[in-house]
């Protein structure tokens, strides 16, 4: 786990004392940090360096879905189609990952987009075989498209 340096202030009678305190971090908390942090950066124009900061944030953390699906996104975008399809490798070989379907969905979808139906096929044969209700049902809204 992760750690963080907080300042702060202690009160003894009348006296404040000031200290630091290392305290630790969630790593959900840092999935949610990166993912806002590179939001923000990509919406104020600064794409590559939105995705740059993603990718350094997968590269702790490659077991979070969360962050492989947004890096994939942005790899879309940006025609760094050969960084996502590396990323889902990544994201394959992890044990135990978080948003286990999420990485494979928002590919597929991206591939159904540029038309490319047999890269889409390879991806929905490597999904993970447990799944819940709600991902066979956004499944089922990509395969509509």
């Amino acid at each position: 786990m992760k750690e963080a340096i907080v300042n702060a202030v202690y009160h003894r009678g009348y006296e404040p004392e000031f200290g630091e305190v290392t305290l630790p971090i969630h790593p959900r908390f840092l999935v949610r940090h990166a993912l806002q942090e590179a939001s923000y950066l990509w919406a104020i124009g600064e794409k590559e360096q939105g995705f740059n900061h993603l990718k350094r944030a997968f590269d702790k953390n490659p077991s979070s879905g969360a962050l492989a699906s947004q890096l994939i996104e942005y790899a879309f975008v940006i025609h760094h189609e050969a960084i996502a399809k590396q990323v889902i490798a990544t994201f394959e070989q992890t044990p135990n990952p978080n948003e286990a379907i999420e990485p494979y969905l928002t590919m597929v979808r991206l591939l159904i987009d540029k038309g490319k139906m047999n890269e889409v096929n390879d991806i929905l044969k490597r999904l993970p075989p447990q799944m819940s209700a709600d991902d066979f049902v956004q499944l089922a809204a990509i395969s509509e498209r």
